[in-house]
């Protein structure tokens, strides 16, 4: 499966409408990557966004509060990006405002040491997010700062992550990938080429069963097999610390826009009459490239009550909303309904 890449490095976005306003929704597969830089004089988190090849797409700076420190990790959970500070802090990152929100504090022991790292990698593990410390702290919390569960590890850890069932860690000095089960007990270790060229973290790839790991001081991004060996190799020149790495799926589906029949990117009384063109042709039909837009009432059928269903939504007192993703750009909110057959065979989202 062909996969882009996400960093944290300035970037910029294209939000497409599907999820909640400020969220990210790629069309394709992605990794998202963080890039930090932190001096006593100056302070920087980026957003960037690039191809597996290592092919820039985008960046974004993002603001990160005051007590944040070091951004050293960076997930994505349904559309939503979230990242953690060296110094303990976990927020999400608002891509109206760019900057971190919603933080909350993780109490990590013996913060101050090697490195002052408190926090060294964030992972994901079902809907929740994975922390990790320097020392071998590890917490389970909700997306919204409630902590599920936590082990304590006896070594010290550069990265992390899940694959739901087990938890996989890369040892900052020694560059062991060590698989844990959920009590954190160790029921593998892989040793790995990277020794002691602080791995800074860790992400698993499910579609492939290889890993993610950013590397200092080299800032390499690498992928490894489930073997420790070094498949790929991607240099980072930006000039500030590679800190963080996540490899986001791509959207199960095409994503289309509700009621757009004609698949010009707009929804507007000219579909509706496309529709109705397609449904009582004179001769020709008009084609429908995406069934799942003409369904605008998402009935799992294609009639006349579908151009209704626009028009309502156009000029109903009160209008009446198409469902998801009505509008706005993107997918099927229930594409396993047998009683819905659609689908798209071609749509251009455009923001």
């Amino acid at each position: 499966m062909n996969r882009v890449l996400i960093v944290l490095v300035a970037l910029s976005w294209s939000v497409t409408g599907s999820v909640a306003e400020g969220q990210i929704s790629p069309a394709t597969s992605s990794r998202l990557l963080i890039d930090s830089m932190s001096t006593s004089a100056v302070s920087a988190t980026v957003l960037v966004q690039q191809s597996e090849t290592g092919t820039l797409i985008g960046t974004q700076p993002i603001t990160t509060p005051v007590g944040f420190g070091t951004a050293v990790g960076v997930v994505v959970i349904a559309g939503e990006i979230y990242v953690a500070g060296s110094d303990a802090v976990i927020g999400r990152v608002d891509l109206n405002t760019n900057t971190v929100v919603d933080t909350f504090a993780i109490s990590v022991l013996n913060c101050s040491g090697v490195l002052d790292q408190c926090l060294m990698d964030l992972g994901v593990i079902g809907s929740d997010l994975l922390a990790v410390s320097l020392g071998g702290q590890l917490f389970r919390y909700s997306v919204t700062g409630t902590l599920i569960q936590s082990w304590t590890l006896p070594f010290q850890v550069g990265g992390v992550d899940s694959d739901g069932t087990n938890l996989f860690t890369i040892g900052l000095f020694d560059g062991v990938i060590r698989t844990l089960d959920l009590t954190g007990t160790v029921l593998s270790s892989t040793t790995t080429p990277l020794g002691s060229f602080a791995p800074w973290s860790l992400d698993y790839l499910p579609d492939t069963g290889t890993f993610l790991v950013s590397q200092l001081p080299m800032d390499n991004l690498l992928e490894l097999d489930a073997a420790g060996a070094v498949l790929a190799t991607t240099p980072w020149a930006s000039g500030e610390a590679l800190t963080g790495a996540y490899a986001i799926a791509p959207p199960a589906g095409v994503l289309f826009r509700r009621g757009d029949t004609n698949g010009d990117g707009a929804l507007n009384i000219a579909d509706a009459i496309y529709l109705l063109g397609n449904l009582f042709p004179i001769a020709t039909p008009n084609p429908i490239d995406c069934e799942d837009a003409a369904d605008a009432n998402d009935d799992g059928s294609r009639n006349i009550a579908d151009a209704v269903a626009i028009l309502g939504s156009l000029f109903g007192t009160p209008a009446q909303p198409l469902p998801a993703p009505g509008s706005s750009c993107g997918l099927d909110a229930a594409p396993a309904d047998p009683s819905d057959s659609f689908g798209c065979v071609m749509y251009v989202c455009s923001p």
